[in-house]
Order: structure tokens, then C-alpha cells, then sequence
């Protein structure tokens, strides 16, 4: 009978945890649905929970990859490159072109708390527009963006090669998808002063941040 009633206890915790899910689990469904309109501040900016949540999971890949990358060099006896941007006078300034900017919050404040300040831009057409009364020290740029109603894949070239064109060789850095990254890295070698990463870790040491 001691056996019984002992066994009977051992169970009883997680079959009340399993019923408290149970009754609990429409709630938490209705949560989850509702976390797309409930917003939190990050950076300045008012964002969904589900954006905020995708956004916190973006940096941990990241930085799990970028600790991976550092164990890997440990074991082959090589040290990290770092290419920072280097000591620049105060204040320093950044001008972000992305159509959609709720996809690098978290950087943009990184940025902020750095010493950048930071101006953004959703198109190119905006992008070259601010430039006429700012001298940046670096612009971060997508790589594809959907301008006046159409998807245009090669909207941060085209920024650069503007820039390029009328003289401008401000640091360009395009901040894209590693898919984004592969299709765009021969052509942004091709130009000056531009590098390009997928990684906000990278990120932030190129900005020196």
C-alpha cells in the first residue's frame, strides 16, 4: 500500500503540470496570436513582441556562430582579423537605408550606445537627399529594397555607384542576408570603400562600435 500511495505522489506533480497546461493552453494560444500587435520599446522604436522576439534570436545565431568561428581559429593556432573603421573624431554619424528598418533595431541602438548618431533613410531617393546636408562617417545599406511600388534587387548598388559617380567615397557597408551577401560581394568588391556582412557581430566591429 506504501508503494502505491508513493508511486500515486511521483505522479501526481506531473499530471497536475499536464492539466494546468491543458486548461492554460487556449490562453497561451491567444497570446502568442496577440503578440504580433503588442508592442515594446527597443532602441527608440515602438515593435511587436514577435518582431522584438525574432530580432533577440537573430543575435544569439549569430554570436553561437561567431564563437564557433573563434574556437576554430583557436584550434588551427591562427587570431582573428578585426578591420574596424577605426578612431574617428566626435561626433561620429551613420545614415541607415533599409526599406524595412524594424529588422535591425537592436544594431541601430547598438550603434547609438557606441557614439554614432544615427539618421535613417527607406529609399535610396531619401537616402540622396540627406546626404545633401550630411557627411556621414559611414552608411549602412540593404542590398535589395522595394522602391516607388517595385522590388529593386540591386537598390544598394545603385545608392553606391551614385555616390561613386558624383564623387562621394564615403564607407559603404552593406548589411544584407547571407544570401544577400554571396550574390552581392563580387560587385561590392569592384568598388571603393565598401565591404558587406550578414553578421551583426561583424557588424559592430566594423563600425568600431
Amino acid at each position: 500500500m506504501a508503494d502505491i500511495m508513493r508511486a500515486v505522489a511521483t505522479l501526481a506533480w506531473p499530471l497536475l503540470v499536464v492539466v494546468i497546461l491543458i486548461y492554460l493552453l487556449p490562453a497561451v494560444r491567444r497570446l502568442l496570436r496577440e503578440s504580433h500587435s503588442v508592442d515594446v520599446e527597443v532602441g527608440g522604436a515602438r515593435v511587436s513582441v514577435q518582431t522584438a522576439s525574432n530580432e533577440t534570436r537573430k543575435l544569439i545565431e549569430d554570436l553561437q556562430d561567431r564563437v564557433n568561428e573563434l574556437s576554430a581559429l583557436v584550434d588551427r593556432g591562427q587570431e582573428p582579423s578585426v578591420e574596424p573603421m577605426g578612431s574617428h573624431p566626435a561626433p561620429r554619424g551613420i545614415l541607415w537605408v533599409d526599406d524595412e528598418p524594424g529588422g535591425n533595431l537592436y544594431e541601430r541602438a547598438r550603434a547609438t550606445d557606441g557614439g554614432y548618431e544615427v539618421v535613417q533613410a527607406t529609399s535610396t531617393e531619401t537616402a540622396l537627399k540627406l546626404l545633401e546636408g550630411m557627411t556621414p562617417t559611414v552608411i549602412v545599406s540593404d542590398v535589395g529594397r522595394t522602391e516607388s511600388g517595385r522590388f529593386n534587387p540591386t537598390a544598394g548598388l545603385d545608392l553606391v555607384r551614385e555616390l561613386r559617380r558624383r564623387g562621394d567615397l564615403t564607407p559603404v557597408v552593406f548589411y544584407t542576408s547571407p544570401r544577400g551577401v554571396a550574390l552581392v560581394r563580387h560587385d561590392a568588391e569592384l568598388l571603393t570603400n565598401v565591404s558587406c556582412t550578414a553578421s551583426p557581430t561583424e557588424l559592430a566591429r566594423i563600425l568600431d562600435m
